[in-house]
Protein backbone atom coordinates (compact mmCIF):
# COMPACT_ATOMS: atom_id res chain seq x y z
CA UNK A 1 0.00 0.00 0.00
CA UNK A 2 1.27 3.67 -0.78
CA UNK A 3 -0.09 6.79 0.61
CA UNK A 4 0.09 9.68 -0.92
CA UNK A 5 1.17 12.90 0.55
CA UNK A 6 -1.03 16.50 -0.09
CA UNK A 7 0.17 19.82 1.02
CA UNK A 8 -2.68 21.59 2.07
CA UNK A 9 -2.66 24.47 3.91
CA UNK A 10 -3.93 24.30 7.77
CA UNK A 11 -3.21 26.25 11.02
CA UNK A 12 -0.48 24.62 13.56
CA UNK A 13 -3.64 23.66 15.31
CA UNK A 14 -5.38 21.83 12.13
CA UNK A 15 -1.97 20.49 11.28
CA UNK A 16 -1.27 19.07 15.02
CA UNK A 17 -4.89 17.47 14.99
CA UNK A 18 -4.73 15.87 11.63
CA UNK A 19 -0.82 14.47 12.44
CA UNK A 20 -2.64 13.09 15.82
CA UNK A 21 -5.31 11.30 14.04
CA UNK A 22 -3.23 9.68 11.41
CA UNK A 23 -0.66 8.22 13.58
CA UNK A 24 -3.07 7.09 15.91
CA UNK A 25 -4.40 5.14 12.95
CA UNK A 26 -1.24 4.35 11.81
CA UNK A 27 -0.23 3.24 15.23
CA UNK A 28 -3.28 0.63 15.07
CA UNK A 29 -2.54 -0.51 12.10
CA UNK A 30 1.55 -0.97 13.20
CA UNK A 31 0.04 -2.63 15.87
CA UNK A 32 -2.59 -5.45 14.36
CA UNK A 33 0.53 -5.72 11.48
CA UNK A 34 4.25 -4.74 12.79
CA UNK A 35 5.44 -5.11 9.17
CA UNK A 36 8.34 -3.34 8.88
CA UNK A 37 7.21 -0.81 6.05
CA UNK A 38 4.15 0.09 8.76
CA UNK A 39 6.99 0.66 11.36
CA UNK A 40 9.61 2.59 8.94
CA UNK A 41 6.06 4.61 7.24
CA UNK A 42 5.35 5.29 11.16
CA UNK A 43 8.68 6.30 12.51
CA UNK A 44 9.35 8.64 8.83
CA UNK A 45 5.90 10.38 9.19
CA UNK A 46 6.82 11.15 12.70
CA UNK A 47 10.71 12.50 11.89
CA UNK A 48 9.07 14.78 9.02
CA UNK A 49 9.34 18.04 9.07
CA UNK A 50 6.23 19.40 8.95
CA UNK A 51 6.00 17.05 12.17
CA UNK A 52 9.23 17.31 14.46
CA UNK A 53 11.37 20.29 12.11
CA UNK A 54 14.27 20.07 14.22
CA UNK A 55 17.63 17.93 12.98
CA UNK A 56 20.07 16.07 14.88
CA UNK A 57 23.15 18.13 15.90
CA UNK A 58 25.86 19.27 18.54
CA UNK A 59 25.58 21.75 21.14
CA UNK A 60 29.29 22.70 21.63
CA UNK A 61 29.78 24.45 24.64
CA UNK A 62 33.74 26.49 25.01
CA UNK A 63 34.75 27.92 28.59
CA UNK A 64 37.64 29.72 28.97
CA UNK A 65 39.96 32.55 29.29
CA UNK A 66 38.15 35.80 28.24
CA UNK A 67 41.81 36.55 26.35
CA UNK A 68 41.31 33.43 23.88
CA UNK A 69 37.54 35.13 22.48
CA UNK A 70 38.96 36.89 19.36
CA UNK A 71 40.86 33.01 18.11
CA UNK A 72 38.01 30.83 19.33
CA UNK A 73 35.30 33.08 17.26
CA UNK A 74 37.93 33.72 14.18
CA UNK A 75 38.30 29.39 14.61
CA UNK A 76 34.69 28.94 14.56
CA UNK A 77 34.05 31.57 11.76
CA UNK A 78 36.87 29.19 9.59
CA UNK A 79 34.10 26.61 10.00
CA UNK A 80 31.77 28.35 8.93
CA UNK A 81 29.59 28.79 11.90
CA UNK A 82 26.90 30.69 11.42
CA UNK A 83 25.96 31.68 15.34
CA UNK A 84 27.18 31.67 18.67
CA UNK A 85 26.29 33.12 22.34
CA UNK A 86 29.03 34.24 24.83
CA UNK A 87 28.97 35.04 28.08
CA UNK A 88 31.19 36.59 30.97
CA UNK A 89 31.12 33.55 33.50
CA UNK A 90 32.33 32.52 36.68
CA UNK A 91 33.52 29.89 38.62
CA UNK A 92 36.43 27.69 40.12
CA UNK A 93 38.30 24.57 38.54
CA UNK A 94 42.45 23.43 37.76
CA UNK A 95 43.46 27.09 37.13
CA UNK A 96 41.93 28.54 40.07
CA UNK A 97 39.28 30.88 40.81
CA UNK A 98 37.55 33.06 37.98
CA UNK A 99 35.26 35.53 39.84
CA UNK A 100 35.83 38.54 37.00
CA UNK A 101 35.45 40.84 39.71
CA UNK A 102 37.82 43.00 37.73
CA UNK A 103 36.93 43.60 34.47
CA UNK A 104 39.68 42.28 32.12
CA UNK A 105 41.41 40.36 34.68
CA UNK A 106 40.55 36.94 35.93
CA UNK A 107 37.62 36.56 33.48
CA UNK A 108 36.51 33.32 31.85
CA UNK A 109 33.95 33.40 28.69
CA UNK A 110 31.38 30.85 27.72
CA UNK A 111 30.93 30.48 23.84
CA UNK A 112 27.93 28.30 22.82
CA UNK A 113 27.19 27.29 19.35
CA UNK A 114 25.44 24.36 17.43
CA UNK A 115 27.12 22.50 14.86
CA UNK A 116 27.52 19.30 12.73
CA UNK A 117 29.02 16.41 14.31
CA UNK A 118 31.69 16.79 11.89
CA UNK A 119 32.20 20.46 12.47
CA UNK A 120 32.80 20.07 16.53
CA UNK A 121 35.47 17.41 16.43
CA UNK A 122 37.63 19.65 13.89
CA UNK A 123 36.77 22.69 16.80
CA UNK A 124 37.66 20.33 19.76
CA UNK A 125 40.95 19.26 17.63
CA UNK A 126 41.97 22.85 17.20
CA UNK A 127 41.01 24.07 20.47
CA UNK A 128 43.54 21.55 21.90
CA UNK A 129 46.88 23.72 21.37
CA UNK A 130 45.30 26.42 23.87
CA UNK A 131 45.12 24.09 26.33
CA UNK A 132 48.32 23.95 28.17
CA UNK A 133 48.87 27.74 28.08
CA UNK A 134 45.04 28.65 29.02
CA UNK A 135 42.43 27.50 31.49
CA UNK A 136 39.99 26.55 28.83
CA UNK A 137 37.38 23.31 28.76
CA UNK A 138 34.93 22.46 26.25
CA UNK A 139 31.88 19.47 25.86
CA UNK A 140 29.59 18.57 23.48
CA UNK A 141 26.29 17.47 23.58
CA UNK A 142 24.27 15.86 20.88
CA UNK A 143 20.92 17.66 20.59
CA UNK A 144 18.21 17.85 18.20
CA UNK A 145 17.73 22.09 17.33
CA UNK A 146 15.20 23.78 15.34
CA UNK A 147 18.03 26.08 13.18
Amino acid sequence: MILGWKAIALSPLEHRRVFQNFGIILLAVILTTPTRTTINLFQDLLMSPEVTPVQPAVLLTIIGETVLQGSIVELLKSYSVKGYTIHQVQGEGGHGKRFGDIAGYNTNIEIKTIVSQEISHGILVALKEHQGKHALIAFRHDVEALY
